[in-house]
This record gives structure tokens, sequence and C-alpha cells, in this order.
């Protein structure tokens, strides 16, 4: 083609250089008026063969695989209308441009031989969309992008979205950022009624806003920072049953530009903008916040031309909690249907987090085998032969209890109801219905107990000594007396065991003590002076912790078998909550028996203490160990 082209020119033919160079890094630059030597030196485009055809797939890789390879570096100048997918001051690749890659790819590898793009003239359909990692453009640095389509023998072809992440000394590794699955067969057809566009509108005649343009600073409270060409939605109305919602948009490109896509990605976005608004509009007290789409049930492009303005059709179904979109041009042809998108709340700082999270993965392995697998998904195994539910006995022996086992776990719980009852009775707390930071302050709770008291409010709930409406909360009209809790305690006690139970006898004992700071939980949980405190003992002698040793040969087959996955495989272990270390003390035993090389284990927990303890159960282990404080109850991402 390029030869072609050149021969075209010297014969005088005018050739649109412009449109040659659009989606390439060719810079036109002003060259001196004096005669040159009179040879030719054409300028070739690399040997790859990635010669553009569409602005963000770019083109094909010839390779020797049967995988099909797309590649482009895209740079926000060259493609400005991406510039405008603002989240606050970043600009983030747009999901809808994600849909249209997966979809003109598919189609590519499929339907288009020998490397040569033809726009498809029949229904094309990718399922299971899903965003891995978001993306974040720089308008300085351009891009890298990589689409991988491979066969799958059920039909489908699977289609991956990769970048080039930038890592220190001019290191990088492929980050997986969206994939789906392109179907091969046509799709099956409409709901029937959807044809009927006339009658569909017919049905939405509330109008959403009194302005003739839709106020996109409504989107800026979601934490949206939309460009003027994203502002493609101008009005909307709604039905009467406020299930249904219909808004026009325009687009605001050029009849070329709109050429270059099956379905210009503006037009897609307008769905997923109004999605949003109408969630809103469907539960009044939802709150704005940041909300991106992570997946798509089935996103179906039915062949209609791609035309620049129309309507966006959204309905909701109770039933499935997800919503059904469709899109129409301006003559009531149905272009789109984009059924069952999911969301998710987020923040910018979650997201950047996210991407950087790639960088230096958590947990992460020994620097040398992190480089050694730099790749695509840092090439984890991927092996279906490792079930867990082939392990199924795991759940019987956690089920089955002896008759002794279930006696005294039946029992242990009913005294906790009773010290927990006993701890209100003492405290004085009335059925006075209030919020419960109200509660807590009546009964001057240590503010720093507030979720524990929460805890033991909604088992006296249970119990039926306690109701909440929402986040209130009040005592039932008669409890029992002190005296009768305490006989009761004492009853259940003593036919339990003659064996000593610090952490009912020392703690339970003053719960409401503990509650109201007279005394420290954690000086009693763990003393100083003593050898095992309360908690290391009860956590020793916990009835779950004993099944826990009963499955031990069963988690080292598992560790073996992903150890077995893959050649020179590292399996990490992350554990929450470790604690005094006693799962991870099981777990070693069986690390270091397969063989520690296999392994690298991030012990967690909220208190720095335990890190001190787990260091010494790792000491001389030979197992790479690193350990970190982690609080579940906050953003994963914010903890160290």
């Amino acid at each position: 083609m390029l030869s072609s082209l050149g021969r075209l020119y010297t014969h005088g033919v005018p050739i649109n250089w412009k449109n040659i160079h659009r989606y390439s890094d060719a810079i036109k630059i002003e060259i001196p008026g004096y005669h040159f030597e009179d040879n030719s030196h054409w300028l070739t485009f690399n040997e790859d063969g990635s010669l553009p055809f569409h602005p963000l797939l770019g083109g094909f890789v010839p390779n020797a695989s049967a995988i099909t390879i797309f590649k482009n570096n895209i740079n926000v100048n060259r493609i400005p209308f991406l510039k405008d997918h603002g989240v606050a001051d970043k600009i983030l690749f747009p999901c809808a441009g994600y849909l249209d890659m997966c979809m003109t790819a598919g189609h590519a590898a499929a339907n288009c031989s020998d490397n040569v793009f033809v726009k498809p003239l029949s229904p094309l359909c990718v399922q299971n969309f899903a965003i891995h990692t978001p993306v974040c453009l720089s308008e300085n640095i351009p891009t890298e992008f990589q689409i991988t389509v491979d066969s799958s023998s059920d039909g489908k072809m699977l289609v991956t979205i990769f970048t080039k992440l930038r890592l220190e000394d001019k290191q990088h590794k492929w980050v997986r950022n969206a994939s789906a699955d392109f179907i091969t067969i046509s799709p099956s057809s409409p709901d029937p009624v959807l044809y009927d566009f006339v009658t569909i509108k017919n049905r939405c005649t509330n109008a959403m806003s009194s302005k003739n343009k839709y106020d996109y600073d409504e989107l800026l409270e979601y934490g949206f920072n939309f460009g003027p060409s994203l502002r493609v939605v101008q009005r909307g109305w709604k039905s009467d049953s406020n299930d249904e919602f219909i808004f026009k948009f325009r687009t605001f490109e050029k009849t070329e530009d709109l050429d270059r896509f099956t379905i210009h990605p503006w037009a897609v976005d307008s769905i997923l903008q109004r999605q949003l608004v109408a969630l809103g509009h469907l539960y009044p007290e939802h709150l704005k916040r940041l909300a991106v789409p992570v997946q798509i049930e089935n996103f179906t492009w039915w062949g209609p031309r791609n035309e620049g303005s129309g309507y966006a059709y959204i309905r909701y179904s109770a039933n499935s909690e997800l919503f059904e979109s469709h899109l129409y041009n301006e003559h009531g042809d149905l272009m789109v249907s984009l059924i069952g998108t999911e969301y998710v709340e987020t923040t910018l700082p979650n997201i950047l987090a996210l991407i950087d999270s790639h960088r230096k993965p958590y947990p992460i392995m020994a620097d040398h085998g992190w480089k050694q697998w730099l790749g695509p998904d840092e090439r984890r195994s991927i092996s279906h032969d490792i079930c867990l539910r082939d392990f199924t006995n795991m759940s019987q022996i956690y089920d089955n209890f002896t008759e002794p086992e279930a006696k005294f776990y039946s029992d242990i719980n009913k005294l906790a109801g009773l010290y927990m009852l006993k701890a209100i009775v003492e405290l004085k707390l009335d059925n006075t219905l209030r919020e419960l930071s109200e509660v807590c302050a009546y009964l001057m709770i240590n503010p720093s107990l507030t979720k524990f008291v929460r805890y033991i409010f909604t088992e006296l709930e249970k119990d039926g000594w306690m109701n909440s409406i929402g986040n209130q909360f009040h005592r039932q009209e008669s409890l029992p007396c002190l005296d009768t809790i305490l006989k009761q305690i004492q009853t259940l006690r003593s036919n339990m065991t003659k064996e000593a139970l610090p952490w009912v006898d020392n703690v339970w004992e003053t719960l409401s003590q503990i509650l109201t700071g007279k005394l420290n939980a954690y000086e009693m949980l763990f003393p100083e002076n003593e050898k095992a405190g309360p908690a290391e003992l009860f956590y020793k002698e916990a009835v779950m912790m004993k099944k826990r040793a009963g499955i031990n040969d069963t988690e080292c087959e598992i560790l073996s078998r992903y150890a077995d996955s893959w050649n020179r495989a590292v399996v990490r272990v992350l554990e929450c909550g470790a604690g005094f270390g006693f799962s991870a003390q099981l777990l070693i035993n069986n690390m270091i028996k397969i063989g520690p090389s296999h392994f690298e284990y991030t012990f967690t927990d909220i208190r720095p203490e335990f890190l001190e303890n787990g260091e010494k159960l790792f000491a001389e282990t030979q197992i790479s160990a690193k350990f970190g404080l982690f609080n579940l109850e906050e953003d994963p991402l914010s903890n160290t």
C-alpha cells in the first residue's frame, strides 16, 4: 500500500498527508528553501508492520504465534478527545475506549484476513468485560498499549489489553488493564419491544431537569471532570414508574472522526454517564461518590451507521439490580445494547495507588524473582488443575463436632451472652431509643470501644434483649436483675469445666469496667509478667484451632500442588490478623517440608507486638518473609 501511495505521489496525485500521519508519531517540520542533491530518500515505517488503522487499537503486529497482537502508542495530543475524560485533575483512559478496543480487536482477528482491516457489516458482541487496572494517561509521554486476541475451545476469543509500565533502572513490565470475550457467532436478537422506540419515548415524558441543556456540574459532585467533547448529553426524561430513562446525546466529532470507529466511544460513554445519574433518581438517598464501571456482562453493536447523535435509553430491573441500556440513532434505529454494568465506589487516590501498586506488588517476591518473571500479568500461574472444591473434607472437619465439643461450644456462647447482659445491667442502660454515639456518651463508654459496643448490642438483639432501628438502639422494657444473671453464670460455668478459663474468669467478669475505661483490656489480655496471658491461652485452646490442626495434611497437599504448578513457582501467602502465629506455625511446618524456596509469606497484624513474635517464628526457617501492620477496618491501600 505504501509503495502504491509513493508512486501516486511521484506522478503528481495530491495526497492528504495529514490523514496518513494522524495516528503516528510523525512530526511535520520546515526544511530549507535551497536545492538538495537529486537523490530520493523515502521514509519507511517500522518493520514490525504496525501501521495504525484505528485511533485506539493501532495496527496489527505480525508474529509467528496463533495469537493476534495489536499495538499502539496513544498520545492524547493526537487523540484530543481523550483529554476530556478527567477524574479530578487526572486523565483516565475511558471504559468506553476499552470496549471499543475489545470489540474492534475481536472483529479484526476473527474476520479480517491478511492483516487488512475491513469494517464490520454484521452485529458484533463482547461478553464478560472487566477492567482490572485503570490507566492514567499523560500529556507529556505517550502510553504504549498492546492488545492480544487468543482463541478458546468454546468458540470465543479472549481479548486482553495491556499497557507498558515503566519502572526504575530503565526496566518495564506489562500490566493487564482490561479483558473481554469476543463472541464469534452472531448475537441473539434483542427484545422485540426495543425496536419500537416511539412507544418507549411516549412512556418517558417527565423532564429530569427544567433546563434545556443538561447541567454537567452534577457529575462534578461524583468526581468526574469532563471536558467539552465529553459533555455529550443534552436533556433527559423518565417514566412515571421512575425505572425508565431517556437522554438526548450529541457528540462534537467530525464525520471523518466518527468513521474511524465502529461506534464512537463518546456515544457509548453517554450511557455510562447517565447510569450514575439514573441511580441517583432511583435512590434519592444515594450519596454522590465517585463510582467507576468495572464489569459489563454484554456489549453488542447491532450494525446501523455510526451517527454522532441520538438517544440513550436506560431501564432498571429490580430483579437483577443491574442496568440495561440501549443506544438509538436519530431515526430510532437500535445501535448498541449494554447489559449488566457493575460499578464500584472509589476515590482518585485509591485509583492512583492501584496503578502504582503494580510497580511493587504487595506481597512482593524477591527482586531477582520478580525481574525474572517480568511480563504480562507477572506470568502468574493460571492452572485450572487446582480447585479448592476438590477438598470438601476441609469443611466437613470444621463442621463435624463431637458431642463434648458441641456442648462446650454451645455453653461458651451462652456464657458470653450472659456476661454481655450482665455488663449492660451493671451500666444501668435504660430503654430510651438513642443513637449509638449517644448511648456510649450516656454510659461513659471509652470512645475507642464504640464498635465493640455495637457488636455487644447486636449479639444481645439476637438473644431478644435489645432492639435497633438503623443506628439507634434501646433495651427491652424489662431485663433480669443482676442476681439472677449471676446465678445463671455460676450454674453454667460450674457445669462446663473445672479447669481455669482465664479469658472468662478474669476478663469477661469485668466487662463493664473495661467498657468504661476503669480497667485496661490490653494489659489484662497480654500481661507482661506472665508467660501466656488470657488471649494467648484462648487462641491456643480454641475449638476451631484444634479443628485447624485436623486439616494440616490437606493444607500441605494444597501448598504442594501450587508449588509444583509452575517451573520455579513461588507461592505467596498473605495472612491478615496473624496474632500469636498459631496458624502460621502450622503452615511453616508444611512449607519447610515442601521446600522453603517455593514460598514467600507476608505476616500482618494490627499490633507491632505480634510482628515481633512473627519474626521469631520465621527465624532460621529459610522462608522469605516480610512483616507489616495491617488494619482491615482501614483502606487496604493506605496500610503500611
